[in-house]
Parts: structure tokens; sequence; C-alpha cells
């Protein structure tokens, strides 16, 4: 009985996986990289462009993946780039985080 619940279990998990999109074979495959840089300028609350000390390694959202800022504990997503600017178009207060302003270098 227990294993008929878990193989049943199962079988809910990855339907509700296909439905969501969620590919559990590219998750185990899935690469995070870790970019640090530092605000070359103010960003106000309402602001969604950052400029940045450095946007190498940062790129634009695709498909399922997409490149998310941590800034004093908001979360952006990365919805452009502008290498000869060094800013970052980005979608504020994701993941349920407060779009806030921040200090240049941080």
């Amino acid at each position: 009985m227990r294993k008929q619940l878990a193989i049943a279990s199962l079988a809910v998990l990855s339907i509700l996986a296909v439905i969501l999109g969620l590919n559990p074979a590219q998750a185990q495959t899935a690469q995070n990289t870790l970019t640090m840089t530092t605000l070359a300028a103010d960003v106000t609350t309402g602001s969604n462009t950052v400029q940045l000390a450095s946007v190498t390694g940062i790129t634009v959202a695709q498909n399922t993946t997409a490149t998310i800022l941590y800034i004093d504990g908001e979360e952006m997503v990365v919805l452009a780039v502008n290498t000869t600017a060094k800013t970052a178009h980005v979608s504020r207060g994701q993941g349920g985080t407060p779009a806030a302003g921040h200090r240049s270098g941080v």
C-alpha cells in the first residue's frame, strides 16, 4: 500500500511539474554562476535601470533562465543589458522582495 501511494504521489508531482513547465531533467543540469559587482550610482525606488561597476557575466533572461541581481535584500530580474553604459534594465521587487532605494558602492 505504501509503495502504491509513493508511486501515485510521484506521478502527481511529475504531472504538476509538466503543467507548470518544469523539466526535472533540465533542473538537474542547470548551472548557476555567481558574478559579483557593485552599484556605480544610487538607485531610486522607482528606477528600473541600475548602473553597475561591471556587467561581465550579467545576461538577459532567456526561456527559463534569468540573471537575478540581489541588492540589499531586493531581488531584480535582468531584462536588458547595455555593455557600453554598464547598465541593466530590471524588473524590481521580484520573489516577494520589496523595491527599495540603494546607495552606490553596494
